[in-house]
């Protein structure tokens, strides 16, 4: 039930398995797919519905691609990446370029890893040695699909903030009164290098901004310094390569970006959907992670 290129990687068993990603088994013909049962009411009055983790697994056992849930949570990377980028071609991320890119992740060099939760420090370390030789892929996504409670996500922030090649902060907010919640911002530190790496965060989760509202928990970033160096040194995904196409006319697919995600977000959690953000958790969970006093 896999699809693509997998690598081994039995020395670190925390990194299940690293794959090219490609969602032809997850993307059929009209109406051969999984159910839409998140409903978002846009701004602009219109109504946009989205695929839950629950569709996606009704929809696999329904097809006899798995038994059960707990048979899907044991699979390699490459179907989780097929999930994943199935959900962001359906437009749900707001991102009208990652949206293009999901029909083809292959040819856009997404690698996918999919992770246990958490992550002992020597998986992490795995972890740094596949992301310091993704040389040629474009963006990595990390999977992982046992993170299935606000607090299990709040164990994998602790596991990152523990290991020296990450980062963990607080994003500050602008004009947003307190409501009981952190954004919190995970960074991989580029290796010899001064630049950080800001992981985009995902996840099943109503708490979630509805543009992060995943099947699947998961962080997406960049392993290449940018092309055009920004303030505070930041690498992020909006500096991925344009396709020959956007390169004709950029601005136009920026302008629908920007629409679509306002739209998506409705004035909701807006804050908490910018770039720097990877997750918003309840302040006793970030303090658990050790990134607040308790």
């Amino acid at each position: 039930m896999t699809t693509g290129r997998k690598k081994s990687l039995t020395s670190n068993p925390a990194v299940l398995a690293a794959s090219r990603s490609g969602v032809s088994s997850l993307v059929g013909s009209p109406g051969d797919g999984p159910r839409k049962s998140r409903v978002v009411s846009t701004k602009s009055g219109s109504v946009r519905r989205f695929s839950t983790r629950d569709d996606f697994v009704a929809w696999l056992i329904e097809s006899e691609r798995a038994s059960s849930e707990e048979d899907l949570v044991g699979e390699p990377s490459a179907i989780w990446d097929e999930i994943f980028h199935s959900w962001v071609q359906q437009g749900a991320t707001g991102c009208v370029f990652a949206q293009r890119r999901s029909k083809a992740p292959d040819q856009a060099q997404w690698l996918g890893i999919r992770m246990n939760s958490p992550p002992e420090q020597r998986e992490l370390d795995g972890l740094q040695s596949l992301l310091e030789a993704a040389s040629d892929p474009q963006a990595v996504l990390l999977t992982f699909p046992e993170a299935l409670t606000l607090e299990s996500v709040g164990e994998l922030v602790s596991a990152f903030y523990e290991h020296p090649a990450w980062e963990c902060e607080i994003v500050p907010r602008k004009e947003v009164e307190s409501d009981g919640f952190h954004e919190v911002g995970i960074r991989w530190l580029l290796p010899q290098s001064k630049y950080r790496s800001e992981a985009l965060g995902f996840g099943s989760f109503e708490e979630f901004p509805v543009t992060r509202q995943a099947p699947v928990t998961a962080m997406a970033l960049r392993t290449h310094p940018p092309t055009v160096p920004e303030k505070d040194n930041r690498v992020h995904l909006a500096q991925m390569p344009y396709d020959d196409r956007e390169s004709e006319n950029p601005d136009m697919y920026w302008d629908r970006t920007r629409k679509l995600r306002s739209d998506l977000l409705n004035d909701s959690l807006e804050h908490a959907a910018r770039a720097r953000v990877t997750w918003r958790l309840p302040e006793q969970i970030v303090a658990a992670a050790g990134l607040i006093a308790a």
